[in-house]
């Protein structure tokens, strides 16, 4: 059955053979999963609260953050597309719910508030956050934030008629970046967004459509093999 993104519960986790084709069930009650980047563990959001480590070769589960437990947020309070930094503790997420804000978590339980916006995410190497927010061509653009001052500056915004952007993630190398856009349309479940890639640190206009579907395209990822990790 078709379940909106809007929907924080009803989700589970599944790791995919590229090889085989084969599906291995990670956890169930789960959303947003995100790769360690020893690939050693699956993060997640659990019950739209509690963001979750699970080991991928023991199945052990740890709760790092959950909203009315061991962070100063109401219970409601929603972590949404969490992030985490190995290297820094601390994990960058869009709180929704009774509180709104991009911030980052950690070490501890501080909250530092980023901004508004959402999809806040680390960089590759955590020298860097980046996140989408009002403020573009098409009224949207992705930011990049500074993790020691929290500043953020205008990173990306597309030219020509897709320039709503949302779901940016950057290769595990640093030097590309993967997006949806639209020529307006929001809804993140039903809007025509395509997938662009983006060559980081060159001019907008750089930016190579790859995808052409009339219907909806969202949350791409990208991973690059054969290539040493480079600092934009």
């Amino acid at each position: 059955p078709w379940v909106s993104q809007r929907n924080y519960y009803a989700w589970d986790v599944y790791m995919l053979d590229l090889a085989t084709g084969g599906e291995h069930l990670i956890a169930r009650d789960a959303n947003t999963p995100t790769w360690s980047a020893d690939g050693k563990r699956v993060f997640f959001q659990r019950n739209g609260n509690t963001f979750v480590s699970h080991d991928l070769a023991t199945g052990r589960e740890e709760v790092v953050y959950a909203s009315g437990n061991n962070l100063p947020l109401a219970s409601s309070v929603i972590l949404e597309t969490p992030s985490w930094s190995a290297s820094r503790r601390q994990m960058a997420v869009t709180l929704r719910g009774t509180r709104r804000m991009t911030a980052v978590v950690g070490p501890g339980s501080a909250i530092h508030q980023v901004d508004g916006g959402c999809q806040l995410a680390w960089a590759p190497d955590s020298s860097y956050l980046y996140f989408v927010d009002h403020g573009g061509r098409g009224r949207n653009a992705i930011f990049r934030v500074d993790p020691e001052t929290l500043s953020r500056t205008l990173w990306f915004d597309a030219e020509g008629e897709y320039s709503h952007e949302y779901f940016p993630k950057v290769a595990n190398t640093g030097d590309f970046m993967v997006y949806g856009a639209s020529t307006g349309g929001h809804e993140h479940d039903r809007a025509d967004y395509e997938i662009f890639l983006w060559p980081v640190g060159r001019p907008a206009a750089a930016a190579v459509r790859i995808s052409y579907f009339t219907g909806n395209d969202c949350w791409p990822d990208i991973f690059l093999t054969g290539a040493r990790p480079r600092r934009p």
